[in-house]
């Protein structure tokens, strides 16, 4: 197994399940710790981006969109990353060239995807 897979499962564990992670690893403090610090860095990141009352915006529709159409762990996790990665890609886009605020764009976008998966999920 690769050292970097017992990396990012363990991270995972850590983000999703730390009392499973605590009973299997005794450096799961470092990893509680690394998930913190990660997501503290991504937050400060963003706050310049697209101001602090939107960030939660930004972090629940993608997962909420994934979660309609996968069925894996795994997949619902890619998936998500993705359609955030997407998203923001072209809410930027759009905030350029019609010259609204990106914050809000971003997440009107990331609305109209998850409506989009919603009724996506109802046929899969």
């Amino acid at each position: 197994m690769p050292h970097s897979f017992f990396f990012y499962n363990r991270i995972f564990s850590a983000t999703f399940d730390p009392d499973f992670l605590r009973t299997e690893d005794r450096f799961a403090g470092i990893y509680d710790i690394l998930v913190a610090v990660i997501t503290a860095v991504v937050i400060v990141l963003a706050m310049n981006l697209v101001g602090s009352l939107l960030i939660t915006a930004i972090f629940v529709f993608p997962p909420l969109s994934a979660m309609r159409v996968m069925k894996s762990f795994k997949s619902t996790v890619i998936y998500s990353a993705a359609l955030g990665a997407f998203s923001s890609f072209l809410g930027i886009m759009i905030s350029i060239v019609l010259s609204t605020p990106v914050g809000a764009t971003i997440v009107i976008i990331d609305i109209m995807i998850f409506a989009l998966h919603c009724v996506a999920g109802r046929f899969l």
